[in-house]
């Protein structure tokens, strides 16, 4: 299932695996995986719809506007809120990474941990360490972050590289 792949290759690539990016970059490359990705997106297939709104968010355009799957910033926004709603923890989580960003959408922090939230609460584990991080940025207090520090840790131990980063910079700002 190349869309699936796809969808692995971004999750991993957005967690810094070098080499999840050198096999995307490949799959994007094959003779009708666009057309396999147009398709099922069209069917309302949410690994399709956060797979193509992701490959916009990650500046993959070239590519696809070579094979005319070229996609607004407006469709790759619906495709997201299409996959989300259907509670597609991956596009919850990308969703939440626009709002925190102010990619395609007003920067609104509340509206990105709320997303956050309901992707952990179906299991997702980079949401649990996105929030993490957000209040390890914005408390900076040692005795309010227990918790945050708690669950980067776990993550760290998990093989979390983003949960690793995290404790570098509190380690690096003495929180």
């Amino acid at each position: 299932d190349a869309v699936r792949a796809a969808e692995m290759y971004i999750r991993a690539s957005r967690l810094d695996s070098p080499r999840a990016w050198e096999l995307l970059w490949k799959l994007l490359q094959e003779d009708g995986f666009h057309a396999q990705l147009k398709s099922r997106s069209t069917n309302g297939d949410v690994h399709a719809n956060y797979v193509w709104a992701t490959l916009r968010a990650l500046g993959f355009d070239g590519i696809l506007q070579a094979r005319q799957s070229w996609i607004s910033d407006d469709q790759a926004l619906k495709l997201l809120d299409r996959a989300a709603s259907k509670d597609h923890a991956p596009a919850i989580v990308e969703l939440g990474l626009c709002y925190y960003s102010g990619r395609w959408v007003a920067v609104s922090r509340e509206k990105a941990m709320e997303l956050w939230a309901k992707a952990a609460s179906l299991g997702s584990n980079d949401a649990l360490v996105r929030i993490a991080i957000t209040h390890v940025r914005v408390e900076k207090q040692e005795n309010s972050l227990g918790q945050s520090i708690q669950d980067l840790d776990e993550a760290r131990h998990a093989g979390s590289v983003l949960a690793q980063v995290a404790l570098g910079y509190c380690y690096e700002h003495g929180i």
